[in-house]
């Protein structure tokens, strides 16, 4: 499924991922952007609550700034060698907020690696950069939290806000880190 995503700063070209070959060409479009000069990749999970209790991660998303994909993970028996293939490549570098817990949970639960993570909430004790990063958050558009909901299951149909949530948490990390990476 291929759609647009309006974040009111960006409208991001969105594939949201139920086959291999869905995953292959949105991954095939996100390495060979030229747009995307740092080669960074923000990286986002969204987790849910199984009937036991445990959390698992249902949605991947992947985004370099204008384009999105979204991996429903609960759709694939295996996941898609070329997403294997494109998280363990060297010259890109994953960002996102609470990556190594994300990461950590996507190598338990799938075995997925990434060669290169970078931690986008990261951003040192020099208040000019911290006010950069500030200014950079107050022109993007976060939905609120309780876009997620209570009763969801990874195999429902996703809501709009959901779709945009999920979206929003992969760019706000690609931006932010592509603000950060040359700062002095």
């Amino acid at each position: 499924m291929f759609l647009e995503v309006d974040l009111g700063i960006a409208r991001i070209k969105t594939t949201i991922a139920k086959y291999q070959k869905q995953v292959d060409e949105a991954i095939q479009a996100l390495m060979s952007s030229s747009m995307n000069r740092n080669r960074l990749i923000g990286l986002d999970t969204i987790q849910w609550q199984t009937p036991s209790g445990k959390s698992k991660i249902a949605l991947l998303q992947l985004s370099d700034g204008s384009q999105c994909l979204i991996v429903r993970i609960v759709y694939f028996y295996r996941l898609p060698q070329s997403l294997f293939n494109f998280l363990s490549f060297p010259g890109f570098t994953f960002v996102g907020f609470g990556i190594k817990d994300a990461m950590a949970s996507l190598r338990e639960e799938h075995g997925l690696v990434c060669k290169n993570v970078l931690e986008a909430g990261h951003s040192g004790s020099r208040s000019s950069m911290l006010y950069l990063v500030k200014n950079e958050l107050r022109t993007m558009p976060i939905p609120p939290i309780h876009y997620m909901p209570a009763t969801w299951c990874p195999e429902d149909d996703l809501t709009d806000d959901l779709v945009k949530l999920a979206v929003s948490n992969a760019h706000t990390a690609f931006r932010i880190r592509d603000k950060l990476i040359f700062y002095p």
